[in-house]
């Protein structure tokens, strides 16, 4: 008898349920349109992308110079040690 009572309920709240108000016809906005708005990815012009390029290069650039500046330090300290061990100590 309850599932009866429930089933009648509910045709009974749909028939007289008032229709609902329509929504704002607002333009449907893509995805990466609402990316951009939210501020999480943000267009870039064709200069724009060469130039954060650029600055990535460079800073790549700079770090190779550094471990370039390494490995040179260490094959001379190398290059030292053996000469060491070689010398006869008296």
């Amino acid at each position: 008898m309850g599932i009866i009572g429930w089933a009648g309920q509910a045709m009974n709240n749909k028939w007289t349920a008032t229709p609902a108000t329509p929504k704002e016809n607002k333009p449907k906005r893509g995805f990466w349109e609402s990316m951009t708005s939210i501020g999480a990815v943000s267009r870039l012009s064709n200069d724009e992308y060469a130039q954060m390029l650029k600055e990535r290069k460079f800073k790549i650039d700079v770090e190779i110079a550094l471990l370039d500046d390494k490995i040179e330090a260490m094959k001379k300290n190398q290059a030292i040690k053996p000469a060491e061990q070689e010398e006869p100590k008296n």
